[in-house]
């Protein structure tokens, strides 16, 4: 298997390719219940966790079945190495029991240092509402009791969401 950088995933974490683990259920965070009827909330609450480095809570978030993707994503990235600020929705695109949240604000990740400079924060910034960015882009499906979960695309259906309920929902 391909060895995944530091500065890769960083951009993997927020939507990019990579083939679902499979794990157990996990717990939704206090109040969650509530905020999972709406893509865009789950969408903002994971983004927050995960650019503030709290990768178990933002496990929370991810559809129980993908959440080993997020841990292999994860695994070895110091909390202190991401950053985000001034996160909100900027725009909501649902199809059935999918939809994609595009997140704007601004996304940082320690730089590796070279030869001209010390090391860093590496920033990006969003204000476009419809970017096609990845990196701001989350793509959600709803589960089995209609709420919604972060997904991460299956490269085996051309980067579409795993579906959740085992019919095909194209990602909008």
């Amino acid at each position: 298997m391909e060895q995944v950088t530091l500065a890769r995933r960083a951009s993997l974490v927020c939507g990019s390719v990579l083939l679902a683990a499979a794990c157990g259920h996990t717990t939704p965070p206090h109040g969650a219940v509530d905020m999972r009827n709406s893509p865009g909330a789950v969408a903002l609450e994971y983004g927050k966790a995960m650019f503030a480095g709290r990768f178990d809570q933002a496990a929370r978030w991810v559809l129980p079945a993908q959440v080993g993707t997020l841990r292999a994503l994860t695994l070895g990235l110091p909390a202190g190495s991401v950053q985000a600020r001034d996160l909100a929705v900027g725009s909501t695109s649902t199809s059935g029991g999918s939809a994609v949240v595009v997140l704007t604000g601004t996304l940082c990740r320690s730089g590796a240092p070279t030869k001209a400079s010390s090391p860093g924060m590496e920033c990006v910034t969003n204000r476009d509402a419809r970017s096609t960015n990845p990196i701001f882009r989350i793509q959600l499906a709803q589960d089995t009791r209609h709420q919604w979960f972060v997904t991460y695309p299956d490269p085996g259906q051309n980067g579409q969401p795993v579906p959740s309920s085992g019919a095909s929902s194209p990602a909008v």
